[in-house]
């Protein structure tokens, strides 16, 4: 009984942790935000192709997808992006992942090396090796 009580615990301090880092980042991207970041945002999500494509190019250079959507996330709170504008570039995030995924075992030489390069928030496949 006293085991699962602290289990819980952990998962509900988890979770308090995480939504105060989101609040946070909110917080922060909110008053951060200036002119030159909302155009460029404007420009990179016009219309869904580019906001395809810059979800892809953003996850390929921070790799992680993860780190991608929290962004996202943060940018819809603090108003600098609409719905319509943030679907596509988590949409990108995810396609970028799942082609590196795709890719890596075979340039790099198999299930070991996929293994390493996606990691295990991104790639649910990882558990099955």
């Amino acid at each position: 009984m006293e085991q699962g009580f602290q289990v819980l615990l952990q998962v509900f301090g988890g979770l308090a942790l995480f939504l105060y880092g989101t609040d946070s980042l909110c917080r922060a991207v909110q008053q951060g935000a200036g002119r030159r970041l909302r155009s460029l945002l404007a420009r990179c999500t016009a219309n869904p192709v580019a906001g395809l494509l810059t979800g892809a190019a953003v996850t390929a250079v921070l790799q992680s997808s993860s780190a991608v959507t929290v962004m996202v996330i943060a940018f819809l709170a603090a108003g600098l992006l609409q719905l319509r504008q943030a679907v596509p570039v988590v949409f990108g995030a995810n396609i970028c992942l799942a082609g590196c995924c795709s890719v890596w075992p075979v340039k790099a030489g198999g299930a070991a090396a996929w293994a390493r390069q996606c990691s295990a928030s991104d790639c649910c496949l990882r558990a099955s090796l």
